[in-house]
């Protein structure tokens, strides 16, 4: 496993709507440190919330929501794309399902992730445990805002016989 990315928010409220600042650090041996960009009010309670995205942690935390929802793993590719000026870099975590698939992609510098879940219900229903699916992944970045579509894709109709 390479060095870890954090993720860091600073907000006045618990809730962390609107946040003070926040951004993106790589690890470094025995300390990591990170810029915030803007000065703190002096007397003023923050909260500050900090969280791994590389690659391995974003992965394994997509697996186990996926098995959690009730899906079956049946494989994986976790990627981390090198750091810009802009900042660090983002992650791609795609977990192959029996069911379909799932990807995750992170955009750090813009402080943006997309989330994909796309499940056939060929034989079953899998609607639900996909929905649920969406909502344990998006929960872990809570986001400020969010846009969600649903598609439903081709189905599959009885083969005459």
């Amino acid at each position: 496993m390479g060095s870890l990315v954090y993720e860091f928010q600073v907000s006045s409220s618990q809730g962390f709507n609107p946040l003070t600042g926040g951004g993106g650090a790589n690890e470094t041996p025995g300390e990591t440190s990170v810029s915030l960009g803007a000065a703190l009010p002096n007397n003023a309670t923050q909260y500050w919330r900090v969280r791994a995205m590389d690659a391995d942690t974003l992965g394994a935390a997509c697996v186990a929501r996926a098995e959690a929802a009730g899906l079956q793993v049946v494989g994986r590719l976790f990627h981390a794309f090198p750091s810009t000026p802009q900042g660090v870099g983002g992650v791609t975590a795609t977990v192959l399902l029996a069911e379909s698939h799932l990807c995750v992609h992170t955009w750090p510098e813009q402080r943006g992730v997309t989330i994909d879940v796309y499940v056939c219900n060929f034989g079953a229903d899998h609607s639900a445990k996909a929905k649920g699916l969406m909502a344990a992944l998006e929960s872990l970045f809570l986001p400020g805002r969010a846009e969600r579509h649903s598609l439903w894709r081709g189905q599959i109709g009885a083969v005459a016989a």
